[in-house]
């Protein structure tokens, strides 16, 4: 006697034990459950092993948070939209979680000194020019004789086009990596953006919501308070309110397709038995299951991510598998005539062992998926694969005891089956040749379609991000100023230390591009740059330039070369400075909260549209960090598109390890089941067939991979190889002879727990999040192909093969 004829007779012995025992647990495992929080950072779940999230804790402590909000100011009126920035500026920086704001820099600080940030050389070539126009001006005597002579009171004209140091600003200014306008607008110049870098990480979702509501408070208190006008339009974005909104979104997604899964399942099932006791006798086990599931999440891990987040619904369609085919094989036994009893011991005999293979090829797939570098994948793969084993172990244990007390307390009433030609699925020879060509023909174009590349990845990561419309926004701000808010920075000691940085980020973009690699980089802001440096020496060729300058007689000029004259002239009495002495609107950005070190901001093109911008970025990073440690610059990095990116290459690198390792973990369990390695390799190609056929159909429907849903494809064949478990084990107990049962009996069972898994991972695509979605649309198309393979064209090929070949047919 086995061991699940013991456990049944056990069970029906005494099935009020065993409904209590299921009950008492229930609750404190719901408590346990109740407490599982949810994670909707997408990066924050990399392992902290990984120096890209090692970097950028350290940063956060020293910086004081990587979190920032952007406030964008639309008026038609722009004086009054520079007005409510300065108002709203001042009131910010009075909040206590708000370390500094960027709305008006002060260009004045750098205009006045911009003679000290040019090159000695430019300097020269400067004072050459004066000289040079002042010279040839003066032998020909033309115009402006600067007093040489003795010209009428009449002759006076404009300067030197040299001496206009104003105009030469900008065209300097940018060679130098400095800010020109004193306010962000972008380029259509709708708005006018403050930034706003804030005490805190938006991983905190309580301190988020708290500065985020702040914010929006006194934004709109200084609009309405203050004499600005009615159409003046405020909207935000940011790392905060992404983040806010993204949670928010998932969170409204998680809830629905947990719900809507959850009920679609059942709703299902009563529709198809057409008993309503049904609604308790399935649902009772699973919602059991479910619960001591994640109250092994909440114990084992603590949270769960935007992957796991949605294993309700993903495990309300597999869980309840198990009850479909026990409460079906049940109703088969009652209606050849078997008592209650002895229809749940038969059914257990010999249903029960199939669905321990196939929950441990399902949970075996899972556990696979758990050894995944990124921790949304491992993690799921970990609960899910228990979560598996759980639900199958209350299922074996609640499910007998609850029929056969339902049973006792009102008998169903079973229509006979009667033997013979009409006790089964009788399938014409033609739709069978039909079915056998035609699927075979699809498989033989998926893998024509697979060989010519035809299933496309899709690389723009930007389009199956979540959807909100902050998220939206901040795209519209990033084309409005060709650049994001979200920056890459250094954190440096001492500021001796900054152009060392410099120094090896030109040897890692000279390494590159020698090695044909792409360069991110494109340059670097720091210290070094607001404060310039050899003043003392600049300051001689200065001296010469004023002493040029000093030969011309203003009162020669017009009234506007009198200005132009004077402006240069203070131009040139400037004096050496330093840190202290420059503006907080300059320096803030690269200072630390903490007063020590300060920050390199590393300058680029990329927008990280692109994945494999991202990923390219994230190896640039690693190359950086490396040369930095082998100099003795222990400077981290902070970077969320460095992590973003690392978590793209282990996705994208673990992707065909995974599915790779639950072919071969799945064939191990079945060869286990089935002591055959031919019967092994003959149920796994049943699945392949369909798991191939996946490539032709997304090439028919234009149905593209990406680094999420790519994670599914594994999972497929976890899901749907059990259909072909259930299909062989039925086909062992009758011949060849009993394929017609098998289409009926076991095929319709495959056929209801296939649908449950389609309603359970089909809620996801009512997800805002589009790469949920698109797992969604993947799971639907993987689920419906590896159905067909497994319980329509498996069963009518062991029809014709299990006459040729004996051994198929034998135990």
């Amino acid at each position: 006697m086995d061991l699940l004829t013991r456990l049944t007779r056990a069970t029906l012995r005494r099935p009020g034990i065993a409904l209590f025992a299921g009950l008492a647990a229930l609750f404190p495992a719901g408590w346990l459950a109740s407490h599982l929080e949810f994670e909707s950072s997408f990066t924050a779940l990399l392992p902290e092993s990984y120096q890209a999230v090692k970097d950028l804790n350290a940063g956060i402590e020293r910086t004081g948070g990587s979190a920032f909000a952007v406030v964008a100011v639309g008026s038609q009126d722009r004086a009054a939209a520079e007005r409510y920035a300065d108002a709203l500026h001042q009131k910010l920086i009075t909040l206590p979680s708000i370390r500094y704001v960027q709305s008006k820099l002060d260009i004045r600080f750098i205009e006045d000194r911009q003679l000290l940030y040019l090159t000695e050389a430019r300097l020269e070539e400067l004072v050459e020019e004066v000289q040079e126009e002042i010279d040839a001006r003066t032998i020909k005597g033309a115009g402006l004789d600067l007093g040489l002579d003795d010209p009428k009171p009449s002759d006076k004209t404009a300067p030197p086009p040299s001496i206009d140091l104003g105009a030469r600003f900008i065209e300097e200014a940018k060679k130098n990596n400095l800010p020109t306008d004193p306010y962000m607008v972008g380029k259509d110049g709708k708005y006018l953006y403050l930034f706003l870098a804030l005490k805190g990480d938006t991983g905190n979702l309580g301190w988020a919501r708290e500065a985020q509501a702040t914010l929006e408070q006194t934004a709109k208190e200084v609009r309405d308070q203050g004499p600005f006008p009615k159409d003046l339009e405020l909207r935000f974005s940011g790392s905060l309110v992404i983040r806010l909104e993204e949670d928010a979104f998932l969170q409204s997604d998680l809830r629905t397709a947990s719900a809507v899964g959850f009920c679609a399942v059942v709703l299902l099932l009563v529709l198809y038995t057409r008993r309503p006791r049904t609604l308790l006798l399935l649902s009772f086990p699973l919602l059991v299951g479910l619960t001591f599931t994640f109250a092994f999440a909440e114990l084992a891990i603590g949270r769960l991510n935007i992957i796991s987040g949605f294993l309700a619904s993903i495990l309300s369609g597999l869980g309840i598998e198990f009850a479909i085919h026990l409460y079906l094989r049940h109703l088969e036994e009652r209606g050849r005539g078997k008592g209650v009893d002895e229809a749940a011991e038969a059914s257990m005999a010999t249903t029960g062992r199939s669905l321990v293979g196939s929950a441990l090829t399902n949970a075996g797939a899972f556990f696979v998926v758990s050894f995944a570098g990124f921790q949304g994948f491992s993690e799921f793969g970990v609960i899910a694969g228990v979560g598996m084993l759980l639900t199958l172990s209350v299922t074996l244990l609640l499910f007998p005891a609850l029929n056969v007390a339902l049973e006792r307390i009102r008998p169903m009433k079973v229509a006979p089956i009667v033997e013979g030609e009409g006790d089964g699925l009788f399938v014409p020879q033609w739709l069978q040749a039909t079915v056998l060509v035609g699927m075979t023909s699809f498989f033989v174009f998926s893998v024509y379609e697979l060989s010519q590349g035809k299933v496309l990845f899709r690389t723009n990561w930007r389009e199956i991000k979540g959807e909100s419309p902050a998220s939206d926004f901040d795209d519209y701000i990033i084309e409005s100023l060709g650049g994001s808010f979200t920056q890459s920075l250094v954190l440096v000691e001492k500021r001796a230390d900054l152009a060392a940085v410099e120094e090896v980020v030109e040897a890692i973009e000279a390494k590159r591009k020698a090695a044909g690699k792409p360069v991110g980089i494109t340059g670097t802001l720091s210290l070094d740059d607001l404060i310039p440096a050899r003043q003392k020496a600049k300051l001689e060729w200065i001296q010469k330039l004023d002493a040029a300058l000093a030969r011309i007689k203003p009162e020669r000029l017009d009234e506007a070369g009198q200005k132009t004259l004077a402006r240069a002239r203070e131009l040139t009495q400037v004096q050496p400075f330093d840190l202290p002495q420059v503006p907080d609107s300059l320096k803030q950005r690269f200072l630390t909260t903490q007063g020590e070190g300060s920050l390199v901001i590393l300058r680029t093109n990329y927008l990280f549209y692109e994945h494999t911008q991202v990923v390219d970025w994230a190896d640039e990073m690693d190359e950086l960090r490396a040369e930095l440690q082998q100099r003795g610059l222990e400077t981290p990095i902070i970077s969320e598109n460095w992590l973003a990116g690392t978590v793209f290459k282990i996705i994208i690198g673990d992707g065909p390890f995974i599915l790779l390792a639950t072919l071969i973990v799945v064939f191990l369990v079945i060869l286990i089941d089935f002591r055959s390695l031919g019967k092994a390799a003959l149920v796994l190609s049943a699945l392949m067939i369909g798991q191939i056929s996946i490539a032709g159909a997304m090439a028919l429907f234009g149905i593209e991979l990406n680094f999420i849903n790519a994670a599914i494809l594994p999972i497929i064949v976890g899901v749907s190889i059990d259909n072909a478990v259930h299909i062989y084990h039925r086909f062992l107990e009758g011949g060849p002879d009993s394929i017609p049962k098998v289409l009926r009996y076991t095929a319709s069972a495959t056929s209801l727990s296939s649908a449950t898994n389609l309603m359970g991972f089909g809620a996801m695509i009512l997800a805002h999040h589009k790469g949920l979605r698109s797992v969604a649309e993947l799971a639907i198309l993987g689920i419906t192909l590896t159905f067909l393979s497994t319980s329509v064209f498996f069963p009518l090929a062991l029809g014709v093969l299990g006459r040729r070949i004996p051994w198929l047919s034998k135990h």
